[in-house]
């Protein structure tokens, strides 16, 4: 899966000559709420996330942008104290396809759908990983204070083996400070994951960022 996502990613950025490009890193931390707990009191430590976004915006609307992230946990417990597994690993990768409004218009939006690639934890089902479909629409709103403000509502639709599908709907918000040619991000996001044969689970994640653009017109803006 790592070499279909940074091949996908390279295609975005090399796109990036005949468009607008941007690109965001970002580092965090993520909590991990199980909801059917019991009689096990499944529980996750804070996670540590990291995450790269790339993207192109063509002068027709056409918007394409992947998303990596990866997520570490360093342990599972149950009932307070008994350790189930240790460096829990967890990715994601999306790729989309959106029509979205030029940078710099005071009120703007994104609408879309793309494809989704989880890879599941080991110690949370014996499946590897689930795919699938999603959509996204988002609310643009650029500011005279030089800070772009994203709000995006997005719902997935997964399945995977033994039984292992899943519906989520996330919530993120960004704020993005244009610094001449760095932007510095703050980022949240909050998903709600039903699953099918195993456990409903809620997910926050919070990073910090930096960002820049490549190849825009001067005082454009993402």
């Amino acid at each position: 899966m790592r070499h279909v996502t940074l091949a996908a990613l390279a295609l975005l950025a090399s796109s990036a000559a005949q468009a607008d490009g941007f690109i965001d890193l970002g580092v965090g931390a993520a909590w991990r709420d199980l909801d059917h707990n019991k009689p096990f009191d499944l529980d996750f430590d804070t996670g540590k996330v990291a995450r790269i976004e790339l993207g192109t915006l063509y002068e027709s609307g056409l918007m394409l942008r992947g998303t990596y992230t990866y997520t570490t946990y360093d342990e599972l417990t149950a009932l307070g104290s008994v350790r189930i597994a240790e460096d829990v690993e967890q990715q994601e990768a999306r790729f989309g396809i959106f029509r979205a409004t030029q940078r710099g218009a005071p009120l703007g939006w994104r609408l879309g759908a793309g494809y989704d690639y989880v890879d599941e934890d080991p110690a949370m089902g014996g499946t590897s990983f689930q795919r699938g479909g999603y959509l996204e629409a988002a609310a643009v709103i650029e500011t005279r204070r030089r800070v772009t403000l994203d709000f995006a509502l997005a719902l997935s639709k997964l399945g995977g083996e033994d039984n292992h599908d899943a519906e989520a709907g996330e919530l993120r918000a960004m704020a993005a400070y244009h610094a001449d040619a760095m932007d510095f991000t703050l980022g949240a996001r909050y998903a709600r994951i039903e699953r099918e044969d195993f456990v409903d689970e809620q997910l926050f994640e919070l990073r910090v960022g930096i960002g820049g653009l490549w190849a825009y017109p001067e005082g454009a803006r993402y």
